[in-house]
């Protein structure tokens, strides 16, 4: 009877550490983190001669808001919209806070994403 209470108790401890040491945000890839930023450039107002390619970093804070640490473009003009639309919003689907991810934005031209 002692072993049974014993096992039993110990597999209650091993189900409920287990249980709290998960983390509840499940990995989320960088395809689906560029899919919503590309979603929050939709439908831009900026008239775009030819195709541009901008490098973005960007990190997250621990509200799920995106934060864009650096942008490689020589357009400042690029560059200001791209913040504007982006810097401080919230994603349904953040990635980790405080890790810092690179990706690359097409603009395509006459304002297409």
């Amino acid at each position: 009877m002692k072993k049974i209470i014993l096992l039993l108790s110990l597999v209650l401890f091993v189900g409920t550490t287990s249980l709290f040491a998960t983390n509840g945000d499940p990995e989320v890839s960088k395809k689906e983190l560029k899919t919503q930023i590309v979603k929050l450039l939709e439908n831009p107002h900026v008239y775009i001669e030819k195709e541009i390619v901008i490098e973005m970093i960007f990190t997250f804070t621990p509200n799920g808001k995106i934060i864009v640490v650096k942008l490689h473009s020589k357009d400042n003009y690029i560059k200001k919209y791209i913040r504007k639309n982006l810097n401080m919003k919230k994603f349904k689907k953040p990635g980790k806070r405080d890790e810092l991810y690179s990706i690359s934005l097409r603009l395509k031209p006459y304002g297409a994403i």
